[in-house]
């Protein structure tokens, strides 16, 4: 899924990204620009802002809860394809999909320890960031079991 994130729930965009959806997050659009953008790149519009929603309900989701968990569990159950995306398949700053790599390519760019380790490691091109599976990894994993439930207890 495809979504737009405003500033009234920026955490819910790292968030859906850990999930594996596309997400844009923005926090200098006026309302009318972010309308405008959603239906131009066919994205959901999240936000608190329940004008938006007011504006145009076919984009336009309002968030009711304050808190991430409630948010993410509401957009969970809203948009029952959430929970079909690949996790941890997403750059969590720049949105881009996340390309697997041997354990050998990062060389000195991530602890000798990691690279002994792990197996293989994300990585994204538009940052030169690298990723893998440490202890915030698990328990990245364990707040979406919370969540979502069993479906994340297993996950590679």
């Amino acid at each position: 899924m495809r979504f737009l994130v405003d500033s009234t729930a920026g955490k819910l965009s790292r968030w859906l990204r850990i999930l594996g959806h596309d997400v844009e997050y923005t926090s200098s659009l006026s309302p009318g620009e972010m309308l405008q953008l959603a239906r131009r790149e066919k994205r959901i519009l999240l936000s608190r802002n329940r004008s938006l929603a007011a504006r145009d309900s076919s984009v336009a989701t309002t968030l009711e809860a304050d808190g991430l968990e409630d948010q993410l569990y509401q957009v969970g159950h809203q948009f029952p394809a959430l929970e079909r995306a690949v996790p941890f398949s997403r750059c969590l700053i720049c949105n881009r999909v996340l390309e697997t790599v041997p354990k050998e390519r990062p060389g000195n760019r991530v602890p000798q320890y990691v690279c002994q380790t792990q197996e293989s490691f994300g990585y994204c091109a538009g940052c030169d960031k690298y990723y893998w599976k440490a202890t915030h990894w698990e328990g990245m994993r364990a707040r979406l079991e919370r969540i979502f439930g069993p479906r994340f207890s297993e996950l590679p």
